[in-house]
C-alpha cells in the first residue's frame, strides 16, 4: 500500500521482467536496511547535540521525542534484518519516513535557535533520497518547506 518501487516496463512474464524485478527487489531491501542503521546513528547524533547544544529545561521532552524514536528504529532494524533475501514482496516501509520527518522536525521544537539542531536536518536528504515514488518526492518537498 504505502511503498511502490518504480520498476521500468518490461514485458510481463518472461525471463528479463523477472530478472529486472529482482534487481529492483534487492536494491530496495539493500536501500531499507541501510536507512535502518543510519536511523540508529542519527540517534546518537540526537543524544550529543541535545547534550551540547540545548538548555537542560529542554532535555526532558527531547529525550522523550528521542526516546520513542528509537524504540521505533531498533524494530525497524530488527524487522529488516530479520528479513529473507529471497522473501516475498517488500512490505511498506514508508511509515518510517513519516517518523523520521517527525523526529527530527519536532526535536527542534523545543530548542529554537541550537545551531546544533538545525544541523540534524541535514540528516533528512538521507533518507528522503533513497525513496521511490510519488510519496517520496512528495515527502522531500514537504521536509524541505
Amino acid at each position: 500500500m504505502f511503498a511502490r518501487l518504480a520498476i521500468p516496463p518490461t514485458p510481463s512474464g518472461g525471463e528479463a521482467h523477472d530478472a529486472v524485478q529482482a534487481v529492483f527487489l534487492r536494491f530496495e531491501r539493500q536501500a531499507q536496511r541501510r536507512r535502518s542503521v543510519l536511523r540508529l546513528l542519527l540517534i546518537a547524533v540526537m543524544v550529543l547535540a541535545i547534550l551540547a547544544g540545548t538548555e537542560r529545561s529542554t532535555w526532558p521532552a527531547q529525550f522523550t521525542i528521542v526516546g520513542v524514536y528509537a524504540a521505533l528504529a531498533i524494530v525497524s532494524v530488527v524487522l529488516n534484518l530479520r528479513r529473507r533475501p529471497g522473501g516475498g514482496a517488500l512490505r511498506g516501509a514508508a511509515p518510517m519516513m513519516f517518523v523520521d520527518i517527525a523526529a527530527i522536525c519536532l526535536l527542534q521544537l523545543p530548542s529554537l535557535g541550537s545551531v546544533l539542531m538545525l544541523g540534524l536536518l541535514a540528516f533528512l536528504p538521507f533518507f528522503l533520497a533513497s525513496q521511490s515514488g510519488r510519496l517520496g518526492a512528495v515527502m522531500a518537498m514537504t521536509a524541505i518547506a
